[in-house]
């Protein structure tokens, strides 16, 4: 309930910005196109940092139900690292494992693990030069 309380308010002005930009209500001129714009972009990132918000919200509820295996983090690594390469910003992104990660693992939840690899590979993703190793 809360996470449709949260994103609905967002979410109506991105549509109506989209409305706006496909001219529905009319033509634009040059300046309120650009206005427009910047109104759907910056909303389109409120929305997708509140998802953000929301699913880190939901893992933590998950962590504090889960009972912590034994998880090897190379595997992990190694598989959000393909998830990642796979999104459009990012197909050039290079995992580099030292050798003596080897089978390390660690005591935690793995699909916790997971979301947080992801989110950090992510934002280097995000920040990294186009040929970037990690």
């Amino acid at each position: 309930m809360v996470a449709h309380d949260v994103l609905t308010p967002p979410v109506v002005l991105q549509g109506f910005a989209e409305l706006l930009l496909r001219d529905r209500y009319g033509p634009l001129n040059d300046a309120q196109k650009r206005t427009a714009g910047k109104i759907h972009a910056n909303v389109e990132k409120l929305v997708g940092m509140m998802e953000q918000l929301l699913a880190f919200s939901r893992l933590l509820k998950r962590l504090r139900e889960a009972a912590p295996g034994s998880v090897p983090v190379v595997g992990v690594l190694e598989r959000e690292a393909t998830r990642i390469r796979k999104e459009a910003f990012s197909p050039k992104l290079v995992l580099s494992v030292g050798e003596n990660m080897g089978d390390a693992c660690v005591a935690a939840d793995e699909a916790g693990l997971a979301f947080l690899i992801r989110n950090v590979l992510h934002n280097v993703a995000c920040l990294a030069e186009t040929d970037g190793a990690v």
